[in-house]
């Protein structure tokens, strides 16, 4: 793209810069907030993610300026590192009451002048990135981008038509990694409430196909869960079910890894990996379908399926069943919202609450080993949640090969 005109940002687009907080004040209008970690995770941002956003109040001026519609592109301003700043996400569809939340800026383009998908494309460059870095002000503990910062960008402007074409294609990505991702939430999701029948209402199907607790099967009392339960059910820990994996890392090759910097919250699926060269110590041997449980801050509800065999930090606990019929019902029991409540009550410290292994492996239910084999035969989760993240791992290596050739012209999508 030697040969084509750049041109600065503000003057091919209207910038904005959010103020609105996570607060909920009287008087104020309810919208939903899309906020720095939405657009930090995601590439795009479309009607899906809508329910992921929380609720907050704006001021009718606020919700005009910072309405977010098809074609925009936001931006991370504020962090407490450089490289933190100006990542950016498409916004991919109009989105009814949502609006962009603070340390967030809101970038609408010219439309007869920029795409906001190349837009999006542009800004994770290097070269973009490095702009953002450079610009970006402050010290210690936080670093933020002005307006003039964001507006003096530099944009290659190739035509129109050119800008539609290279969008095109990295929205290709993000919907195939879009749907990868609805499909494992789906499919977390029917886990769970079969879950819910199964080993909390005890309908599982009886000898005839019928929901045993509804259908008046035997029950009795347990004392130790303070409620009845199947006849021939035990009550055991979680303990008894798992074995904890603590094998020692030897640093003699890079491998891909897991910390609790890129597991996300409340999501079975790890879609982004780390790299082990950026850790010294503490880091141990990780094999595909662990299932993986984050010991800091238990309340962030992160837990889920190691993606891939590499390595995990040690602010993480990974476990493998000891039986592999007991996966599923291993898996699900920890992605609850029940045991990420047990873990908060047993976690210590006040600041940077932490859960201990043998703490969480104490926890007590109800099992039963044919029911339990019968619902891991029932959904294949450790297999496909397994192979859409490593589909979508290729995918994002394969757009981020793709990026910076077809942006300096290297490659031209005719091509």
């Amino acid at each position: 793209m030697n040969n084509i005109i750049q041109t600065r940002l503000d003057r091919i687009a209207h910038i904005e810069l959010s103020s609105i907080d996570k607060k909920s004040n009287e008087n104020e209008t309810n919208i939903a907030l899309c906020n720095y970690v939405d657009v930090y995770k995601h590439w795009a941002i479309t009607k899906a993610n809508k329910k992921d956003f929380m609720i907050a109040t704006a001021k009718d001026s606020d919700i005009k300026k910072l309405s977010l519609k098809k074609g925009q592109v936001a931006i991370t301003k504020d962090s407490e590192k450089r490289d933190d700043i100006g990542i950016s996400t498409y916004i991919a569809d109009t989105l009814q009451d949502v609006v962009l939340g603070y340390h967030c800026a809101l970038i609408t383009p010219n439309p007869k002048l920029l795409n906001g998908s190349y837009l999006n494309a542009f800004f994770h460059t290097n070269m973009a990135r490095k702009h953002f870095e450079n610009q970006a002000s402050g010290s210690g503990q936080r670093y933020t981008l002005t307006k003039e910062g964001i507006s003096c960008i530099k944009i290659p402007l190739p035509k129109l038509e050119y800008q539609e074409s290279v969008g095109h294609i990295f929205s290709l990505f993000d919907r195939k990694i879009s749907l990868n991702n609805s499909i494992i939430s789906k499919l977390e999701e029917m886990a769970k409430i079969i879950y819910g029948y199964w080993f909390l209402q005890f309908d599982f199907p009886n000898s005839e196909g019928k929901p045993y607790a509804s259908s008046g099967g035997t029950m009795k009392y347990s004392k130790e869960l303070g409620r009845e339960i199947p006849i021939d059910w035990e009550v055991t820990t979680l303990g008894s079910l798992l074995e904890r994996n603590s094998s020692a890392f030897d640093y003699s090759s890079t491998q891909p890894t897991i910390d609790l910097s890129v597991m996300p919250q409340g999501s079975i699926m790890l879609n982004q990996l780390n790299s082990s060269n950026n850790f010294a110590t503490n880091l141990f041997e990780m094999k595909e379908g662990d299932i993986l449980f984050g010991s800091i801050r238990p309340y962030l509800k992160k837990a889920g399926i190691a993606p891939c065999n590499g390595v995990y930090a040690g602010t993480v606990y990974s476990y493998r069943p000891k039986n592999e019929d007991d996966f599923n019902f291993a898996i699900i029991t920890m992605c609850r919202n029940s045991f990420f409540n047990y873990a908060v009550q047993i976690s210590q410290g006040t600041k940077m609450p932490v859960v201990k292994s043998e703490n969480l492996m104490d926890y007590k239910l109800a099992y039963n080993p044919k029911i339990s084999k019968q619902f891991n035969q029932t959904i294949q989760l450790k297999k496909i949640i397994c192979s859409k993240a490593q589909e979508n791992q290729k995918l994002a290596q394969l757009r981020d090969w793709l990026l910076p050739m077809l942006m300096n012209g290297q490659v031209r999508v005719e091509q």
